[in-house]
């Protein structure tokens, strides 16, 4: 059986709704489509505890708290709090009072990262190393605020927050 999971955001909504009534076809909410399944299944979005199960699927912004590196490959393990927007403009965001959980994050720009040192923001081990001095590739910085989308995995259904952010170089010259 082929699990073909489908997300819809808020903009892919009105066409999504087009396309249930041209091909008429059943529609479920939530769950997934196999292939001897004829319904037209829509998976929900993200609900509190990082959860897929309400409609439409939205991505959410997140404190980074917490990051530590998984392997050598300079990809870190990222913890986050869902944050509000409290107010209009600049400025405004807030923890989410009503949601304290810790979240773990990944970063798509780092799944990139390769074991010969050529990394997803682009930069190579090697010039780095041309350098000289004690130049290194760093985690996002604690504090920082990032958007993450959720992403299902097909075999468990789980839900993965993901965020796509390039990395800084920092280190001195020696």
């Amino acid at each position: 059986m082929t699990l073909r999971p489908v997300m819809v955001d808020n903009e892919g909504l009105l066409e999504l709704r087009r396309a249930v009534r041209r091909a008429n076809r059943p529609v479920r909410v939530g769950g997934v489509l196999s292939d001897n399944d004829d319904a037209l299944v829509i998976p929900g979005g993200v609900g509190r505890g990082g959860q897929v199960n309400d409609f439409p699927f939205r991505s959410r912004v997140f404190r980074i708290t917490a990051a530590v590196q998984q392997g050598a490959n300079k990809q870190w393990l990222y913890t986050g709090k869902l944050m509000i927007k409290a107010t209009a403009g600049y400025g405004g965001w807030g923890n989410d009072p009503k949601d304290t959980n810790d979240f773990t994050l990944y970063n798509d720009n780092e799944d990139q990262n390769g074991s010969t040192g050529t990394y997803g923001n682009g930069v190579d081990q090697d010039d780095i190393d041309l350098v000289g001095g004690t130049f290194d590739m760093v985690p996002i910085p604690i504090g920082t605020r990032v958007r993450a989308w959720p992403e299902v995995v097909s075999a468990t259904r789980a839900t993965e927050w993901w965020i796509d952010l390039p990395n800084g170089v920092t280190g001195a010259c020696s």
